[in-house]
Order: C-alpha cells, then structure tokens, then sequence
C-alpha cells in the first residue's frame, strides 16, 4: 500500500525559500504591515503555489486571530433542513461571498430557541469560526451564542437586540398581503402563527392595510412538520367552527403545500373556494402544482449581504455602525407576486 503524500509544511515552505517562518507567514497573510522586501514576497509566493500550500485554519488562526471560516446555523426544527429552498438559497448567497473572499463555510443544525434545549456546536466552543450567521428564528439563545465573542447575524427574527438582524419590512410587507386580499374581496384569513411577537407584527400589518381583515391565528401543531401541519389546518379551515367564513390562508411554502393538497383531496378548488398565499417564494411556490402567490424572496443576496459583511467586520474593512446601515437599508417591504393560488373572494366559504 502507498504510504499517503506527506502534507507540507510551512517550515518546509521557510526552507525551500530560504528565509524564515515568521517570512513565510507574512506572505500567507498578504499582511500590510509586511517588512519583507517585495521580490522575497514573490518567490515565496511562487513556492507556495507550486507546492500547493493551504495552512490548516486553526494554523492561520493562531498568526491572524481569524479562522476564515464562517459559521452558518440553521434551527433543526425546519422541515427538510437544508433541502428547504428557503434555507439552501441563504447557504447559496454565504457560499458565494466565501468564495469571493476566499472563506470557508461551516454549516451545522441546532435547536437555537431555547438556552435550556441548545448544545453549543463544538465548532463553535473550539472558535474555529470568525462569525455566525443564522437563519430563521433566534430565540433565547442569543445571549449564550454572544458569549463567543464573534459578531452573528440573524436573517429572519431575533429577540436579542445585541445581534445584528438581516430582514424585511415584515409588517409593510403583510400589509400588501391583506391590501390584495382586501381588494379581492376577503374578510376573514387563516394564519398559522403561535409566536407572540409575530402575531403582533400580524395585526400591526392588517392595521397598516386599513384593519378590514379578521384574522384567525392557528397553533403549531407541535411535533409535526410543516406539512403535516398544513393538513391540519386544511381539516380546520374545512370543519372546524373557529374557522368559519375564511377564505384565505398566509402561510409558509410548506404549510400552503399541505393546506392545497387536504383540500383538494376533499373536492376543494383552489382558489375558487380559498385562496393561498405565501410569506416567502421559494422553488416549491414557483413549482407547485397550482403555482402560489407568495411574497418576493431575496434570501440569496441577504445570505451574500451577511457574509460580505461579516467577512468585512472581521477583517476591520468596516465598523459596527456600517454593518447596521446596511442592513437597514435591506429593510423594506417585499414585492408580492400574484399566481394561480389566488383570487377573489368565494360568494359562500367553504365552511359557513
């Protein structure tokens, strides 16, 4: 058997070119405080990509304070983890800043809604990563994730206002939900929603349309995924008394998946009996059967966005302030997108 290729070293890089570690590290940095002279810079660059050296990031950490590794978490309580849409085309957006600044992404799923359920990733624990970047909810365990002393940033919601949050205009963008719906001819919607801070940023959007719309929030169904729950909501929206004379759903892609497909198994048309329309576009909204209305998703620029700007903090190429001004600026309603999912309101609600 071939004994394995012996990894080289950056002592073997200092002895090839003639000069010392500390030379050799300078290079590898690219630090602009260097003292080398600019033809030695050369050739020990040379050396180093004829040899194809790549210092393990614990290595180059220990000579920059950096890992050039970011973290990307994802809460495992989403159905489908990263074969979700929503959560694939924010790794999409990361992966391409990493890319473009020569990173590396670490990516991991962990309970982040409770400090009592959330194991600290090992990776993390180790500081084998410059900065976090979270998608979807960040409850209670921002104050834990803190502790680490790298900056994090939250695409979605989180109650810590000690992290940087990337997102939308939530309550604007509702209001062009309830305004389309309104304008259609709907008074009652379903909203499957047990968070309180959410469903006040709910009833915050129906005011900002004008408070025509009743709404009726939904539970969690808890311990099933978000398919199943669009099932039940489906059999709710049909059957049960709470949710008589709906005639629209907002809901995540997942949710409307199942909700479409109960009641259409009962002999339901969509949207001649209920429109459905969608909190975020994905894959799964385009693609679907009966194509669904849904707000305009940009979860690739906001992953790009995060990790350009993490990228930039850690390397001191912005401050604090300039990370917030960006984000603010990302934070404006989202176009809705009308499709086969919806339209004007039934004369008679499926469950009156």
């Amino acid at each position: 058997m071939m004994e394995p290729a012996k990894r080289i070293t950056i002592n073997d890089i200092a002895a090839l070119a003639g000069v010392s570690k500390a030379t050799v590290s300078e290079v590898i940095n690219n630090d602009p405080k260097r003292r080398v002279n600019p033809k030695t810079f050369e050739r020990v660059r040379k050396i180093i990509e004829e040899h194809h050296y790549e210092p393990l990031p614990q290595a180059r950490a220990l000579s920059t304070s950096r890992t050039r590794q970011l973290g990307y978490l994802v809460s495992s309580s989403a159905t489908l983890g990263l074969a979700n849409s929503y959560y694939s085309l924010i790794l999409a957006g990361i992966e391409a800043a990493c890319a473009e600044f020569e990173y590396r992404c670490s990516v991991s799923r962990f309970d982040l809604t409770s400090v009592a359920r959330f194991v600290m990733p090992s990776r993390l624990r180790q500081r084998n990563v410059d900065s976090l970047i979270i998608a979807g909810m960040l409850g209670s365990t921002g104050s834990t994730l803190r502790s680490l002393g790298i900056p994090i940033t939250v695409i979605g919601h989180c109650e810590d206002p000690d992290v940087f949050q990337l997102d939308s205009d939530f309550i604007r963008s509702g209001g062009e939900i309830f305004r389309y719906l309104q304008h259609n001819g709907h008074r009652k919607v379903l909203i499957p929603c047990s968070n309180p801070r959410r469903r006040t940023e709910w009833l915050a959007a129906r005011e900002e349309a004008g408070g025509v719309l009743e709404i009726v929030f939904t539970p969690r169904f808890a311990g099933q995924d978000e398919f199943a729950r669009g099932e039940k909501i489906g059999e709710m929206a049909l059957f049960h008394p709470e949710c008589a004379g709906c005639t629209a759903l907002v809901a995540n892609d997942q949710v409307c998946a199942g909700f479409m497909q109960t009641l259409l198994r009962h002999g339901r048309h969509i949207p001649r009996d209920y429109s459905v329309v969608a909190g975020s576009d994905t894959e799964l909204t385009r693609w679907a059967q009966i194509p669904v209305t849904a707000l305009q998703s940009r979860n690739f620029e906001r992953g790009y966005l995060a990790a350009r700007m993490m990228i930039r903090l850690v390397e001191k190429r912005c401050t604090v302030e300039d990370v917030a001004s960006e984000y603010r600026k990302e934070f404006t309603p989202d176009l809705l997108l009308i499709r086969a999912s919806s339209g004007t309101a039934p004369d008679r609600p499926v469950n009156s």
